[in-house]
């Protein structure tokens, strides 16, 4: 199985999730639309088709989509559906409140497993309008969905895994589709609250389990999407996106907590999380794939009997942000890396445990990194077949750059910026690496006054802070109290200087 498999169930599913109501004006016309989009994206349908007074009443509709890489199929088998002729140009879908749904794995020369899901929803509404051929809008309600997992066999013998549960509230939404030689669609949806229960078990282990419950309220989502006909995604995703392929989408929730507890090889772990809110961004095109996750007001707490004493965290916020380059080109594309943790801390309990004295600084701890830079692709990193048979790195790098650097930890703060440029033409001077030039340049405050606290302390010996002065000061130059200043430079011509000193 490729590492590209995953991106593709994934755009697969997104999809599959947005469209169920895609339709033209009448119940017919939504009929032969819904079965054109999903065979559009490899689903193969089955059904009994009766035309109804008031519309179109479809029966044992089976829909079997396969897995990448024949790893298997997921088969959604839904007794029966309506699409009925409001009257006023609209079309009302209805659903039963209870669909099963199988995924069948059965790799080659392993063991075949299947599992029995049960979707399950009341209140459901969906009411579509639009014109022919052009553009579908359609609004969508429900009071209650959720997704419960049934059963699991493996190799045809039951396995008892325990339970697991998904469920989601106040659903509400609305999408736009435009059809055409580029099929696009928007949407917007927001969810009340979205809860779950995991309770399984390990069947090759007499007491190993995980449980895990919690809940995300006030959830919003948008998402976007460009499908070409000219180019099949699912067989050619770099080609796609050079097509025009393309899809977005952002999450957000006000508020979330959790609680769960595993037992592994007899180790016993229990804990409880909250956040007061937090986002996850993903897109994918051919100018590049971008993920994007963040939290804010953090809290958890965690017991292990593996570990010594409890532990507890609190922070005020983490921000992780990725961007990547995937489509080859001759231009130079940029990529990039942001890393934010704010206000890291733990309770006064845990620091009197290393620090009974209260001789460090225990305010929290703060770490950002800002990385960017340009590549040349010189390959389409979506190519499968490509990627698994290159033997030398799919690009060139031309420049990296730190943006930014900080790190403030028990009275010791950090900083930092600055940038190279490195010359493919040159893979000598650095035994096969592009050769660097640039210059890097350091602040560290409060270095030397941890280090005599810890020697205070007792944690750190005498001869091995002597050692750890002596390299501050071959490496870095005196800028104030406490203040240490270091310019790290690499030269034309493949010499690295600290502060003016060569040490390469």
């Amino acid at each position: 199985m490729t590492r590209f498999w995953m991106s593709r169930a994934v755009v697969m599913a997104a999809f599959a999730w947005t469209t169920p109501a895609v339709a033209d004006v009448t119940a017919k016309q939504v009929w032969q639309d819904f079965k054109a989009t999903y065979a559009d994206m490899g689903i193969v349908m089955t059904a009994t088709e009766e035309a109804s007074a008031r519309g179109l009443s479809v029966r044992d509709m089976v829909m079997r989509m396969q897995l990448p890489e024949d790893e298997g199929t997921v088969e959604i088998t839904v007794p029966g559906l309506s699409l009925t002729n409001v009257g006023d140009g609209t079309v009302e879908l209805g659903l039963p409140n209870v669909m099963p749904i199988t995924v069948l794995v059965n790799p080659a020369d392993e063991e075949s497993v299947e599992i029995t899901l049960e979707h399950a929803q009341t209140g459901f509404s969906t009411i579509v309008s639009g014109n022919p051929g052009e553009t579908m809008n359609y609004a969508y309600s429900a009071a209650e969905t959720s997704l419960r997992l049934n059963s699991v066999l493996v190799d045809g013998e039951p396995k008892d895994v325990g339970t697991a549960m998904i469920s989601l509230n106040n659903i509400a939404g609305v999408s736009e589709i435009v059809t055409g030689a580029m099929r696009a669609y928007t949407s917007d949806v927001t969810v009340g609250s979205l809860g779950y229960d995991i309770d399984v078990v390990d069947p090759e282990s007499e007491d190993g389990f995980v449980r895990f419950e919690g809940q995300l309220n006030d959830l919003s989502s948008e998402g976007e999407g460009r499908i070409p006909e000219t180019v099949d995604y699912r067989e050619d995703m770099a080609g796609a996106m050079r097509a025009g392929f393309g899809m977005a989408g952002t999450l957000a929730y006000e508020s979330g907590s959790s609680e769960f507890s595993t037992n592994a090889d007899g180790v016993q772990s229990k804990g409880m999380t909250q956040s007061g809110g937090g986002t996850l961004e993903f897109a994918m095109s051919k100018d590049g794939l971008r993920y994007g996750v963040g939290a804010r007001d953090m809290v958890v707490n965690m017991t292990s009997s593996e570990m010594p004493f409890p532990v507890a965290l609190s922070l005020a916020e983490m921000d992780l942000g990725l961007t990547v380059p995937v489509s080859r080109s001759d231009e130079r594309q940029d990529f990039g890396l942001k890393l934010t943790l704010r206000e890291l801390a733990v309770p006064e309990q845990m620091w009197a445990m290393v620090d009974p004295g209260g001789q460090l600084p225990h305010d929290p701890a703060t770490v950002r990194v800002d990385l960017g830079g340009s590549v040349t692709v010189e390959q389409d990193m979506m190519n499968a077949e490509k990627m698994e048979s290159l033997d030398q790195p799919p690009g060139k790098l031309h420049n990296a750059t730190l943006n930014a650097l900080e790190v403030s930890v028990a009275g010791v703060e950090l900083t930092g910026e600055g940038g190279f440029t490195f010359d493919n033409s040159d893979l000598e001077t650095f035994d096969g690496m592009p050769r660097p030039e640039g210059q890097i340049s350091l602040r560290l405050e409060g270095a030397h006054a941890l280090l005599d606290k810890l020697t205070a302390m007792g944690l750190m010996p005498e001869q091995q802070v002597t050692g750890m002065r002596m390299m501050l000061g071959l490496f870095s130059t005196p800028a104030g109290d406490d203040v240490l200043t270091s310019d790290v430079k690499v030269t034309p011509d493949g010499k690295v200087l600290a502060n003016g000193e060569r040490i390469r």
